[in-house]
């Protein structure tokens, strides 16, 4: 019963460890040795452990500086790709503005990167495109807008990065209904906010009492009698009515 309950707790484990710090797997293939429980124990989550200096690491027995030095640098590079945004740009995928010698420009593909994973991306949403619901309104939708069918097959591959990012993330299926209230969140958050303004806030009061010229005070009284006749007629009084 013991080793029945140690086998569950280790399966809780690694679990955790998928999400909090997946680069801690690697060292787990054998079972948990004492000195990576020590580290789970004291730095429990990536981004503890990416802070933490290699003199305090080293200190765990059977940790040696070696191998302390190569689980920080493991652990600093998974955490920059805690966004979308950056493993996108890390494979190519993000949109740059490019012109070339003739004269021609607009947004393409970056391409910076190694094109094995942007070649196997492209496979899948070709066939994505044809076979899967979500992936060919995706397509259609941004056809309608004008873009060519290769610029609407790169952002099919972007959703489909977005797609297995969030699964790997969260340690679950991909859900159709919670991808598109995802979709929609993002839109509101991308939607510009109607700035509401104050006709009345850019009709203030000249100071007359300042060092201008003769001519620019009277242009400045002209100014604001014209000033208080659009004022009267924004807030519905008579700009000939006095104030008794």
């Amino acid at each position: 019963m013991l080793t029945k309950q140690r086998t569950q707790l280790y399966n809780q484990l690694e679990s955790i460890l998928y999400i909090a710090n997946p680069e801690m797997l690697i060292y787990s293939k054998h079972g948990y040795p004492n000195w990576l429980l020590a580290v789970i124990q004291n730095y429990p989550t990536a981004k503890r452990l990416s802070k933490v200096r290699v003199t305090s690491l080293s200190s765990i027995p059977h940790l040696n500086e070696q191998k302390t030095v190569s689980l920080i640098n493991k652990v600093r590079a998974s955490e920059y790709y805690q966004s979308t945004k950056n493993l996108a740009s890390y494979f190519g995928i993000h949109p740059v503005w490019k012109q070339s010698g003739d004269g021609t420009w607009g947004m393409h593909m970056s391409k910076q990167s190694k094109k094995e994973v942007r070649n196997i991306l492209y496979m899948v949403a070709k066939t994505a495109i044809f076979h899967n619901e979500l992936t060919r309104e995706l397509y259609a939708r941004h056809l309608k807008k004008g873009m060519n069918k290769t610029a609407a097959t790169g952002v099919c591959m972007h959703k489909i990065l977005r797609i297995i990012f969030g699964m790997l993330k969260h340690n679950e299926k991909f859900d159709p209904e919670k991808d598109s209230a995802n979709s929609k969140k993002m839109l509101r958050e991308l939607k510009p906010k109607r700035i509401v303004s104050n006709r009345l806030r850019r009709y203030q009061p000249l100071d007359l009492s300042a060092p201008i010229s003769t001519r620019q005070t009277k242009k400045r009284k002209e100014q604001g009698k014209s000033q208080n006749e659009i004022i009267s007629l924004s807030t519905g009084s008579s700009p000939h009515s006095s104030g008794d």
